[in-house]
C-alpha cells in the first residue's frame, strides 16, 4: 500500500527535487528503503555506515515523532504520511 513520504528542502535535491514520494510500505523502515531504492543518493542522508537511521534526522508519522512509536518497525497504512526533516548545514 502506498504512503506519502514528504521531504524537507535539504533532501529534495537528492530525490530529483521532489517534495513528495509515494512508496509502497507496511513499516516506516520499508518506506525509507523504498525511497532509497528509487533515489540512491538519499542513502547517506538517511542512514549511517552501519545502516542505522542518522541520529540528526527526524522522522514523523502523521505529525508524531517516530521515536515515540516503534522506530523503523512502526506500522504504516495507506493514507499515512512520513515526514523527513534533515538539519540544514551551517557555516
Amino acid at each position: 500500500m502506498p504512503i506519502a513520504l514528504r521531504l524537507t528542502s535539504p533532501l529534495r535535491p537528492l530525490a530529483e527535487g521532489k517534495y513528495t514520494l509515494c512508496v509502497p510500505a507496511t513499516t516506516a523502515g520499508e518506506a525509507l528503503e523504498a525511497a532509497v531504492s528509487a533515489h540512491p543518493s538519499l542513502l547517506p542522508a538517511l542512514f549511517d555506515r552501519t545502516g542505522a537511521l542518522r541520529s540528526e534526522l527526524r522522522v514523523y508519522l502523521n505529525n508524531d515523532d517516530l521515536r515515540v512509536h516503534q522506530g523503523l518497525e512502526t506500522l504504516v497504512a495507506e493514507g499515512d504520511e512520513l515526514t523527513l526533516i534533515a538539519p540544514l548545514a551551517a557555516g
